[in-house]
Parts: C-alpha cells; structure tokens; sequence
C-alpha cells in the first residue's frame, strides 16, 4: 500500500486579517498546507498556479466578491472545491453563491468546530 504524504493544500480567501488568522490557527491541527488571498483576483490566480485541495472564500472583498471569484475558478477548474463563507445569511445569498460554483456556504462569525467537520468531510481527512 502506496501512503501519499503530500499534504493537502487549502486556501483561505479574506481581506479581513482576523478571519483568515483565526482559520489558519484553527486548521493547523490537521497538517494542512495554508495559504491566502487577501481578494478575488488573487484567488483566481492562486488557484491557476497552486491548485488547491480546498477554497474558503468570503463573499465580500475589496474586488471582486467572492462568488464571482468562485464562477471564475469553476470555468478553468471545474473540480474545485469552494466553500463559500459570508456574514450575509438570507436565502438569496446562499443561492447565488451555490449556483455560482461554491460547494457548501459557511456562515461568519466562523465556527471553528463547523470548519473542521468541513475540512474532514471535503478533504477525505482520516480522524
């Protein structure tokens, strides 16, 4: 049996400083590769150039938001997977960015506990 000791690769997407720290810190437990983009431009280029297991990406940044970030990395990587994350909670919100490429919407303030089951369940973590 072949064991693949590559490390998965997530990135965090947040132009809000606290948000990615807190996440990075929470998610360092699992061995995983964390790198940032602090807006969605950034993201589209980090995801063309280091293709990551995993995509947080917040709604709301100084660019482009989040979801038009997440239409744009599904047209080159339509396997990506993009949890979005928003403070921005109505039914509305949540379609648009589903429909937009993300997998699964996590709710601001972060739930560290939410993140990591999420993180487990997109990664195929072993527990």
């Amino acid at each position: 049996m072949i064991i693949d000791s590559k490390k998965k690769t997530v990135l965090i997407v947040d132009d809000e400083e606290i948000v990615w720290t807190i996440l990075r810190e929470a998610l360092s437990a699992l061995d995983l590769y964390i790198i940032v983009a602090l807006n969605g431009y950034e993201a589209i280029e980090q995801n063309r150039v280091m293709k990551p297991d995993l995509v947080i990406m917040d709604y709301k940044m100084p660019d482009i938001d989040g979801w038009k970030a997440a239409k744009q990395i599904k047209q080159f990587n339509k396997d990506a997977v993009i949890i979005g994350h928003t403070a921005y909670v109505n039914d509305e919100m949540m379609k648009i960015g589903l429909a937009s490429g993300c997998n699964e919407i996590l709710l601001k303030p972060v739930d560290l506990d939410i993140w990591t089951e999420t993180m487990y369940k997109y990664l195929n973590l072993k527990k």
